[in-house]
């Protein structure tokens, strides 16, 4: 797992500092402050490292970094202010550091040192993606005579692919995660199959229902079922979920909260950028809970100095917070409109 990140002029950030719990990580802030940046470019850093594993499927850094970031060139994740920047990233995985550094001309860039991380990235992105799995992954592994794909998706979409497979148990499930899948079972009132075609199902007493029919909510929990049940979510692993209250009915997420929760308890760190209150602070009340550490960092946008990080333990921490500061907003215009000249 990730323990420290340090970022010099990478994308909206002119110099900032994460140090990160090994259970429960937390971005808050208003939109192009850098929370989903954060989340793939960990991402993007462990993903190279499990490739290095093995030789056949190696790639260069910069092939890594352009796949997940999908910009027009290497130089456009360097910091924009007038002139020539240089970019350098630091992070440390369990005491082995990771280093690289970028210029806005450049073409390739070297990912200093290459090791070995066993357990492959989870990245789950805002918009849901397995309600549009059929033909998905050849249409995206289909190169173009001009050297494109003919799907415009960052690569964490067609990753997900590869580990979101029902079928496929990587042995036996331990009895605490036995019990989050008899959790998400109970809530979607089944469980979930992968027909040959590639289209998911929802199962249930009556039947299968395909997943464009189903809801999306449900959908997220159908997701979390696959990668509980084989085994890619499981002690060593680190889970990026970006947005997960996004077309949630907020009765659900005490369930999502205790589910990522207990995912942390037994030994998974969760990186998890969201814009709701009622969600962050159900995920606080579960990590009190369960004894988990958890950082919420606080992503402050600035207009010359970049965006500046202020890490936080609580909620009612977090400064500046356009999450509290809209349900104030809303509160007062409340009580104005129901006391007219008070």
């Amino acid at each position: 797992m990730f323990d420290q990140l340090k970022l010099h002029n990478f994308t909206a950030f002119a110099d900032a500092e994460f140090a990160f719990e090994g259970g429960i990580n937390a971005y808050a802030g208003v939109n192009g402050s850098g929370k989903t940046h954060i989340l793939k470019l960990l991402y993007a850093l462990q993903k190279h490292q499990v490739l290095a594993i093995d030789s056949s499927n190696r790639e260069p850094f910069d092939v890594t970094l352009m796949s997940v970031f999908k910009p027009d060139s290497l130089g456009r994740l360097v910091r924009r202010q007038r002139g020539r920047l240089d970019c350098d990233v630091e992070a440390r995985w369990k005491s082995t550091s990771l280093a690289f550094h970028l210029a806005t001309n450049s073409k390739q860039v070297e990912l200093r040192p290459t090791w070995k991380v066993t357990y492959a990235p989870i990245f789950i992105p805002a918009k849901d993606i397995l309600g549009h799995s059929v033909n998905f992954v050849d249409a995206y592994d289909t190169v173009t005579g001009s050297g494109g794909r003919w799907l415009d998706f960052d690569v964490t979409y067609r990753d997900l692919f590869t580990h979101a497979n029902p079928d496929v148990p990587k042995g036996p499930t331990p009895d605490s995660q036995k019990v989050l899948l008899d959790l998400l079972r109970k809530q979607m009132s089944g469980t979930v199959t992968k027909s040959k075609s590639g289209r998911y199902y929802l199962k249930d007493a009556a039947g299968q229902i395909e997943f464009p029919l189903v809801a999306e909510g449900w959908r997220k929990l159908g997701l979390l079922w696959c990668l509980i049940r084989n085994g890619s979510l499981t002690q060593g692993s680190v889970l990026y979920w970006d947005e997960p209250e996004a077309n949630l009915n907020p009765s659900m997420f005490p369930v999502i909260a205790e589910i990522l929760a207990t995912l942390a308890a037994t030994g998974i760190q969760l990186h998890i950028a969201s814009h709701s209150y009622a969600f962050l602070k159900e995920l606080e009340f579960e990590s009190r809970q369960k004894r988990i550490g958890i950082r919420l960092f606080a992503l402050d946008r600035t207009k010359t100095d970049g965006v500046k990080v202020k890490p936080v333990s609580k909620f009612v921490e977090l400064e500046p917070n356009p999450i509290l500061d809209e349900y104030d907003r809303l509160y007062r215009r409340t009580v104005r409109e129901a006391f007219p000249g008070a």
